[in-house]
């Protein structure tokens, strides 16, 4: 009976161990997560704090140029503030022999008048001087154009001129073609008549009407035939009075 009371106490001991084992290990495990996610807030927040810290140095560096920049600025303004200085005392001056100004504002105002009439004047020319080089631009082209213009008229006419001579010189061959046509015409008429009125008594085969050439050649053998026979004439009539003298 012990030992079973004994084995008994043993297991509920054993058990009690490990049901404490297991919450301690749970508990253990929690605390390590969250030990765990406590680190690694720390670390990015260190992260974090170490960039910021860096861009802040940055941000010095930047502030203490742009410082620097402007204490240089300020002390270029107050050395030009002193070199200026002077200028008020010459304008009271000025405003004292001058009978003019009385007061150093009037001289102020008036120089600022002219300096406004001087850009004024200086928009005024400019204005001018662009619309006299758009009219001389306008002029160029218009002179380009018509000398362009000028230039094809200058060719067309001398086409023109040159289609004319040709013209002439074809109406002038046309012409002269014309009257030797119609010489050639009143030659062959001729010939024809005068080949007819020497053929008349003739026995021999008639020419063509057209064969101006052969009608020619017919009429020369006919004068030639007709030379002969007069020579012989002349010689029988030349006989008799040779033999009475």
């Amino acid at each position: 009976m012990e030992n079973k009371k004994t084995a008994e106490e043993l297991h509920e001991l054993s058990n009690n161990f490990q049901k404490y084992f297991k919450e301690n290990l749970k508990t253990s495990l929690l605390l390590a997560q969250d030990n765990d996610l406590k680190r690694t807030r720390a670390l990015k927040k260190a992260a974090r704090e170490r960039d910021l810290t860096c861009q802040k140095e940055k941000d010095l560096c930047i502030l203490k140029e742009e410082l620097k920049a402007l204490n240089q600025k300020r002390d270029e303004l107050a050395a030009s503030v002193e070199a200026y200085t002077i200028f008020p005392q010459y304008l009271d001056q000025v405003v004292k022999i001058s009978e003019q100004f009385e007061e150093p504002w009037q001289a102020i105002s008036r120089v600022d008048t002219l300096v406004q009439t001087h850009e004024d004047l200086f928009t005024t020319n400019q204005q001018k001087q662009a619309c006299a080089d758009m009219t001389k631009n306008q002029l160029s082209q218009f002179l380009d154009q018509s000398n362009d213009k000028l230039m094809n008229s200058k060719n067309k006419l001398a086409k023109l001129q040159t289609d004319l001579d040709q013209e002439s010189r074809l109406a002038h061959i046309q012409n002269t073609a014309a009257k030797k046509t119609l010489v050639l015409g009143s030659i062959k008429m001729a010939t024809l008549n005068l080949y007819q009125l020497t053929m008349d008594n003739q026995k021999e085969d008639a020419v063509e009407l057209e064969d101006t050439l052969h009608q020619l050649e017919k009429i020369q053998t006919y004068l030639w035939n007709l030379n002969s026979v007069w020579e012989d004439v002349e010689k029988l009539d030349t006989g008799p009075h040779l033999l009475q003298s």
